[in-house]
């Protein structure tokens, strides 16, 4: 919409402290429990190509 001052700066968005602390700490947490969730389901992965005899550990490091 337009007004007769013409076009209106944009306001700036001001947090406080306790909003910043907020969502720093969510956003850590939400780091956390990717990294967590990942780790599952790569071990879980890991357990069952191990179990199945798909891959044999000692031919991927040649020097073990």
């Amino acid at each position: 919409m337009s007004n007769s001052y013409g076009i209106a700066p944009p306001e700036k968005v001001r947090i406080g402290a306790g909003t910043a602390l907020k969502f720093g700490f969510f956003a850590a947490f939400g780091v956390f429990l990717f990294s967590l969730i990942l780790s599952v389901v790569l071990g879980a992965v890991a357990v069952f190509l191990d179990a199945s005899g798909t891959i044999d550990i000692n031919n991927l490091v040649p020097f073990m």
